[in-house]
């Protein structure tokens, strides 16, 4: 089994717990804050696709000190395999290095049926991702510690040369 290169967050009651629209002061567990550190620094990349209201979702991600965590977020009312599909193709990414974590059963099938390549894993397994061997490098350089921020850079250069 090949080593994930994106995990890809859904957000209500799997990245925090509690529903952002109903409960707002949505709280994010340390043991997975722990296992976002963690990825990071083996160099997986991070993304988010959530059904919620990109700007109020965002605003709470900065509130919470993650928002740089995360690549490519994907926050909005369409489909998840859209949004994660998208997330991939921006990347560069097969989609059979891409993982998706939900609490919905429901959201987990759909990326399923539409990406059958993407590994699905309940909200549940969140906190145990780390000890997976999907998740865990053969080794772990200086320049994938480094990675997101590589890729952010890219992004970043990219944006500024299109609105020129």
């Amino acid at each position: 089994m090949s080593t994930v290169k994106c995990l890809v967050w859904d957000l209500d009651n799997t990245l925090w717990r509690g529903t952002l629209l109903e409960d707002g002061e949505v709280q994010v567990p340390d043991e997975i804050l722990d296992v976002v550190t963690e990825l990071d620094r083996r160099g997986i990349l991070q993304s988010v696709a959530s059904r919620n209201d990109h700007d109020h979702a965002w605003e709470r991600l900065e509130k919470l000190g993650i928002a740089e965590f995360f690549v490519l977020p994907q926050i909005g009312w369409g489909r998840k395999s859209d949004s994660v599909r998208a997330i991939a193709d921006e990347l560069g990414f097969a989609q059979h290095t891409i993982a998706f974590i939900d609490d919905q059963p429901t959201e987990r099938a759909e990326v399923n049926h539409h990406l059958p390549e993407v590994r699905c894993y309940p909200a549940e397994h969140a906190a145990s991702l780390t000890a997976l061997p999907e998740f865990t490098p053969a080794t772990v350089t200086a320049d994938s510690r480094h990675r997101r921020a590589m890729y952010q850079a890219g992004f970043r250069r990219t944006r500024d040369i299109r609105r020129r």
